[in-house]
């Protein structure tokens, strides 16, 4: 479909959200953690599609671009994420499903061009030794990374993965 078969309707038009609405907004992640404000308005110039907004992260700190598939809502104060950026899992300890501290997150290693993770580098120790943990052992990510496999299970996928 080309721009000149798809007519707008006037209803369409009455409940839509201006850049005004979007630009300016704080930006929350599922865990209430402030992101930062969005800077920009990202548009397909083709088709004139929303593809996602630039969030401006303060002063010294590098910006992220974030896809329309991963907000969940545009509301008058803030933009609402679905999921928690990749950048904002580093640090985040690490948890094994009886609650052992398996470490903390070094690094998030995602697959090329999304924000889907190819493994967490996790330092479990005081003197750098570092494992990478697959996307299939983790539970879920909040406040921590909670995986769904005990220590002993852990060794067991890590051994796999050599």
């Amino acid at each position: 479909m080309t721009k000149q078969e798809k007519n707008t309707r006037p209803e369409e038009l009455e409940h839509a959200i201006t850049s005004e609405d979007v630009l300016g907004k704080d930006v929350i992640d599922p865990r209430g953690t402030f992101i930062g404000v969005t800077d920009k308005l990202l548009l397909n110039p083709d088709t004139m599609e929303v593809l996602g907004i630039s969030v401006d992260k303060g002063f010294l700190k590098k910006g992220l671009v974030i896809g329309v598939g991963h907000i969940r809502q545009v509301t008058p104060h803030a933009v609402l994420l679905a999921t928690t950026p990749a950048s904002q899992i580093r640090g985040m300890s690490v948890f094994c499903s009886d609650g052992t501290k398996a470490g903390t997150v070094e690094a998030v290693v995602l697959e090329e061009s999304s924000n889907q993770i190819q493994y967490l580098e996790v330092r479990t120790g005081t003197f750098g030794n570092t494992i990478q943990i697959p996307p299939g052992a983790i539970e879920y990510i909040e406040s921590n990374v909670m995986l769904n496999t005990s220590p002993e299970e852990l060794k067991i996928v890590l051994q796999q993965l050599k």
